[in-house]
């Protein structure tokens, strides 16, 4: 149930409010209304109304008159903080008591979140004092605590609390934290058994930071238009090429003088978003192939690096990888200003290693908040750089394709590396492109990265025309192995995958070696993410349906995704029946059956694929809201189920 917190200092607006919500907090300590008022408001409810007065903003005795005030005027609920004096406590226990009026102990932490041991203590506290409504909000920081102060709805020790405590035993327990951080939580907590969450009546009259509308908790509970009722993938499953190499391969062709040649190509929105860069440069692009199988040769012909012409404005689309490529080819290859923007989600996107890193290349840039749009004002002047990878490997890419283009010789230093596979597929794709680094192999200069040592590399670097065969996109194939997996672990018809190769760039082919750990009953498994972040919600199906407690290290690289993935995952996952936890950076998931619900994809392409595919062992429909995000980098993925006519439909 939503619980609208009533905070108006009219009257009216407040008797309006009150009479069009399901449930409605009254703050008596920040509405300025007398006695008389709070009790007319109260008055004729139905009882689904809380009287709360801080005394932090008042004073002992007026909270003390409005909660009296309250409790006679019929509300069903009196909300009294765990700070107020025994004496005041047990005065308004009783009168809530002769009155019907269900207790409320709340606990505010507007810093931080405690320990789970000091959450369940304050809990016994709550209890201790009488309450029928256990309350404890705290402040996240991070998603990691705000998961924390969900775990509470899962305590053994505080079940065993309420099923020991006499009268109180059906004491109910609302948990949630505040902040942006947070925000979260005060959906989530409802669909882990809360029995109220707030929201503020409209924009601007919010009651705690991170508190959604009622309009916008609302819309989180409308059923997603597309449900997906235990979809069959087909026979043979067809996987599109790596997006990440075609990014890679695109831009260097687009620095190298003449023709290059991508093949097996396959559309996505990503790929698409890198030729229309491009061309916008001035390269032409001829497009040959079947749209039968989705799979094309690309012709790219370019005037070279030197002769690309760049506008006012570069457009990377939603894709944060090619922004975080182009940015510093920008600043290598343009003497005059340019922007480079983007679009959707990546506008939310926070890019402070990519404005780090031009700090230390002596950029000189202008962006707001290390959000798009950056505009860059001069080129690169400092010819040693120092990078931070701790975050993202995609700017140690940027600067690999743009210090060879520099007059002079340079040095690059990373500190942190991580995601080391995708800075060798770089390195691999510059040296197909005629980019090498010195005399030694790439698996020597990746080594060097990883030790923090220098990367010494020449000036005027030249760009050579390339024939390149794009593998196929192991990120793209991991839902349908972990399907595979599952299927077979369940007797259920199996399917081929065609055209899948051992290709050792791609990271995310990993999740073979999780799937043979797994083995064909799918026992648990232990794996470290922090080099292949986008195996997580594939990983996260798998781990569902495994027998045991999953642990998937790496939670760190999610947060600046499409969507923050931790904060997905968990919310998402959470409304199917999974039991996940974080702690230091693991996820643990316990395996378990999952339910039918309603899930949001968070425009994040890897959440939609990983629900739909969760979809098919599950029995109940699955509603989701927005399944055509997937076209980001798998435009073709429905195209690989029995789909739409009987079992996945489109509501109209």
């Amino acid at each position: 149930m939503i619980c609208v917190s009533i905070s108006y200092n009219d009257y009216d607006k407040c008797l309006k409010t009150l009479h069009n919500a399901e449930m409605a907090e009254i703050r008596a300590d920040l509405c300025e209304l007398s006695e008389t008022e709070i009790a007319s408001l109260i008055k004729g409810t139905r009882g689904n109304v809380i009287i709360t007065c801080r005394i932090a903003g008042t004073s002992i005795k007026k909270a003390k008159s409005m909660l009296c005030a309250g409790i006679n005027a019929g509300a069903g609920y009196v909300d009294i903080e765990t700070e107020a004096p025994d004496e005041f406590v047990s005065e308004i226990r009783g009168l809530a008591a002769a009155k019907g009026c269900r207790l409320i102990i709340s606990h505010h932490d507007f810093e931080k979140t405690p320990s789970l041991t000091d959450m369940e203590e304050i809990a016994r506290d709550c209890l201790s004092k009488g309450a029928e409504i256990i309350k404890i909000v705290t402040t996240a920081n991070n998603t990691e605590e705000a998961v924390r102060t969900l775990a509470l709805y899962k305590s053994k020790n505080l079940k065993d609390m309420l099923s020991g405590c006499g009268k109180n035993k059906n004491a109910g327990l609302v948990a949630f934290s505040m902040g942006e951080k947070g925000k979260f939580t005060r959906y989530t907590s409802l669909l882990m058994g809360s029995p109220f969450s707030y929201a503020a009546p409209e924009e601007g009259k919010n009651t705690a930071p991170g508190q959604f509308t009622r309009k916008q908790l609302e819309n989180l509970f409308k059923e997603g238009k597309f449900v997906f009722k235990h979809p069959v993938i087909k026979n043979k499953v067809s996987i599109p090429s790596s997006k990440s190499i075609a990014q890679r391969a695109i831009v260097a062709s687009a620095l190298a003088k003449g023709v290059s040649l991508l093949k097996n190509y396959s559309p996505c929105g990503d790929s698409e978003a890198a030729l229309n860069l491009i061309k916008s440069l001035g390269c032409e692009i001829k497009k040959e192939g079947s749209s039968e199988k989705d799979k094309y040769t690309i012709t790219i012909q370019s005037p070279g690096a030197t002769k690309l012409q760049a506008g006012e404005t570069l457009f990377t689309g939603e894709s944060g990888f090619l922004t975080r490529l182009i940015i510093p080819v920008a600043c290598a290859l343009y003497g005059k200003p340019v922007s480079i923007n983007g679009t959707g989600s990546l506008k939310n996107r926070k890019l402070e290693e990519t404005s780090d890193a031009l700090r230390n290349a002596g950029v000189k840039f202008t962006c707001d908040s290390d959000h798009l749009p950056f505009k860059i004002l001069s080129g690169i002047t400092n010819n040693e750089i120092s990078l931070n990878g701790r975050s993202s490997s995609q700017i140690i890419s940027g600067f690999l394709y743009a210090m060879p283009l520099l007059g002079s010789g340079s040095v690059i230093r990373v500190k942190n590396a991580s995601s080391l596979p995708y800075i060798f597929m770089t390195l691999s794709v510059l040296k197909k492109y005629g980019i090498i680094f010195g005399d030694t192999e790439t698996s020597e200069v990746l080594n060097k990265i990883k030790k923090g040592l220098d990367i010494k590399i020449s000036g005027k670097g030249k760009y050579e025309p390339c024939n390149i065969f794009l593998e196929t996109d192991w990120s793209s194939a991991a839902c349908f192995t972990v399907a595979q997996a599952i299927s077979k672990s369940l007797n259920m018809p199996s399917f081929i995958i065609e055209g899948l190769t051992d290709d050792k760039t791609q990271a995310d082919g990993a999740i073979l070696d999780v799937i043979k750990a797994c083995g064909p009953e799918l026992k648990n498994f232990n794996f470290d993410a922090t080099d292949c972040p986008d195996l997580f919600p594939a990983l996260t199906v798998l781990a569902c349906f495994c027998h045991g407690k999953s642990r998937i290290k790496g939670v760190d690289r999610l947060y600046e995704k499409e969507s923050n993935r931790a904060e997905a995952i968990y919310t998402e996952f959470t409304a199917l029946g999974a039991d996940i936890d974080i702690k230091d950076d693991i996820m643990y998931i316990k395996g378990g059956e999952l339910h039918g619900g309603n899930v949001h994809c968070h425009n994040d392409h890897r959440m939609a694929m990983s629900l739909i595919t969760a979809s098919c062992f599950i029995n109940e429909p699955v509603y989701l809201d927005n399944i055509y995000c997937i076209n980001k980098s798998f435009a073709s993925f429905l195209d690989n189920f029995l789909i739409l006519r009987n079992k996945t439909t489109k509501q109209k």
